[in-house]
């Protein structure tokens, strides 16, 4: 890494955008600069850095120094990248900021024989930064999403629970839409770095502990019952109840770990059951360990199952909606490709494909489906197609028309 997070912490990027245009000796290098704090204020630092690497190594050293040297100077000024806080129908939830980095994911040392062997081995993960909720989702901000209650002990700031996998995507659906945000359940590996402190661990053995009693909710320590979120200690992210009160569904299918290092992992591909993370209330301490693993079908409810949300500071999909018709554009990282008659083609590319060329693009979004008849009527109040049915692409248009729509 050219730079490291601590280098970003205290700089808000849209602040700085005009200081750091001004040093810049052509346009190029201006566009670059820009570039470069869009990315960085999205906090993909990978994308910084291979937007600079594009630089002979002279641009680069200027652009690295001089945005260096800006960086110190308006520091003191930026406040901190903070945790960010979210109202929806007025219920209030935070999200607190998980800087990313490398951790030992699995059965380590501390977990001693207590670790089954769905843990091991334990192997090297790299996370890019990312929000997770401070506390479970509670019932009160379930009601507000949903309009419903599922949980069988009710009270607002109990955490929601007897709520399967699918469940909990149909929540995020609609807490997208009433957000504009990407939230998601945590992967596993986030959750895991974040139960163990992120950047911030003390190596326990618990979420924030080596003594249970004083992080979580548990068999023999919780009356049998579910309890209100953030009364227990929270460990060293300020991130509550990550060990014990009730299971917390994540992202992934269930399946054996790698030796090899990974990035940002998503889990196996497929699989018949979702994971599980923390223990709850009516599990033992082993169930509670940072490390311990569970599985269950997302079709799955019970009442020792709730969820925690993430968030991404990655640029994700858009998901819009006009006029009740919803759509969704898919988010495509910038890079280089060979465009035109590649030699996969052969004998089929026509002269007008040739020659083969390098292009470079910046990052975009671009439709996950063709523009359907459903969207076109509703943003037209027409439907010029000859084969009718709304979720049909819509056809028969000129350019000009697309332009118009």
């Amino acid at each position: 890494m050219l730079f490291s997070d601590d280098d970003y912490r205290n700089i808000a990027a849209s602040r700085i955008i005009g200081e750091i245009s001004q040093l810049s000796y052509d346009v190029q290098l201006q566009r670059l600069y820009a570039l470069f704090l869009i990315a960085l204020s999205e906090g993909s630092l990978q994308r910084c850095e291979n937007r600079l690497m594009l630089l002979a190594p002279p641009q680069q050293e200027f652009v690295i120094e001089r945005i260096k040297s800006k960086m110190q100077a308006v520091a003191p000024q930026m406040p901190e990248m903070k945790d960010l806080v979210f109202n929806v129908n007025g219920v209030q939830f935070k999200m607190v900021r998980v800087e990313g980095g490398e951790f030992m994911m699995g059965a380590t040392a501390e977990q001693g024989d207590d670790a089954w062997d769905e843990e091991k081995p334990a192997h090297k993960v790299s996370l890019d930064s990312y929000y997770i909720g401070e506390t479970q989702v509670t019932q009160a901000l379930w009601k507000a999403v949903m309009g419903n209650n599922p949980s069988r002990r009710k009270d607002d700031n109990l955490p929601v629970e007897t709520i399967s996998w699918n469940d909990c995507q149909e929540f995020i659906r609609k807490l997208n839409q009433l957000t504009g945000r990407t939230f998601a359940l945590p992967t596993e590996a986030q959750w895991e770095f974040a139960a163990r402190g992120g950047k911030n661990s003390k190596g326990y053995k618990y979420a924030g502990s080596n003594n249970l009693g004083e992080v979580a909710w548990f068999d023999g320590y919780s009356n049998s019952q579910t309890h209100p979120v953030a009364q227990k200690q929270a460990n060293e992210l300020g991130v509550y109840d990550m060990s014990g009160n009730v299971w917390e569904w994540c992202n992934d299918w269930f399946g054996n770990y790698s030796n090899s290092p990974q990035h940002n992992p998503q889990g196996v591909m497929s699989g018949d059951e979702r994971v599980l993370r923390g223990g709850s209330w009516r599990d033992d301490a082993r169930c509670c360990r940072v490390s311990c693993r569970f599985d269950v079908s997302p079709g799955g409810q019970y009442y020792s199952l709730g969820m925690r949300l993430s968030l991404s500071l990655q640029p994700s999909d858009l998901v819009f909606d006009v006029n009740g018709v919803q759509f969704k554009m898919k988010y495509v990282e910038g890079g280089e490709f060979m465009m035109g008659a590649t030699a996969e083609q052969g004998d089929d590319a026509d002269d007008d494909e040739k020659p083969a060329h390098r292009v470079s693009l910046d990052s975009y979004y671009i439709g996950e489906t063709q523009v359907t008849q459903a969207l076109w009527k509703a943003v037209m109040g027409n439907n010029p197609s000859n084969w009718k049915g709304d979720n049909l692409p819509v056809e028969t248009i000129s350019w000009n028309d697309c332009q118009e729509f």
